[in-house]
């Protein structure tokens, strides 16, 4: 970007990093957030790191997206119930309805609640296993309490 006399802002670097993501190179796009973060008056907002979550999930890279959600956490930036859905579904797609039944809780202490969408991805990744009874009991009492 420097070479070619372009002006790096973070709107910039969220086009590059969407092209990346759209791409498959959602690994160099992580890289270049780093690379941003570092770069003196240029800080990543909250669209940075969406970008980089969705586009991680994508390439089914859930647990380093959800290493990016933490991130964006600990900058105060409040994400989407989109992004906990693509999160979720993620988790449990590779067998950690461990780890997506925590960030759901996450998602309700950061004071967002979750739709039918997340709550049924839920219910059917660990209906599915056998061995996961308990988070999909859980998950049904969550469920039931909310209502």
């Amino acid at each position: 970007m420097v070479r070619a006399n372009c002006v790096r802002t973070v709107r910039v670097y969220n086009v590059l990093l969407r092209g990346l993501c759209e791409t498959g190179n959602s690994a160099m796009a992580v890289r270049y957030l780093e690379k941003m973060d570092k770069q003196v008056g240029c800080v990543a907002d909250s669209e940075s790191y969406s970008i980089l979550v969705n586009g991680l999930c994508r390439d089914g890279r859930f647990v380093e997206a959800s290493r990016i959600l933490e991130q964006m956490l600990r900058r105060s930036y409040r994400p989407s119930v989109n992004m906990y859905n693509v999160l979720v579904q993620g988790l449990c797609t590779i067998g950690r309805q461990y780890d997506a039944v925590t960030l759901v809780e996450e998602m309700i202490d950061q004071g967002e609640i979750p739709d039918m969408s997340l709550w049924n991805s839920l219910v059917v990744s660990a209906c599915y296993n056998l061995a996961e009874m308990d988070v999909c009991s859980q998950t049904l009492q969550q469920l039931s309490s909310m209502q």
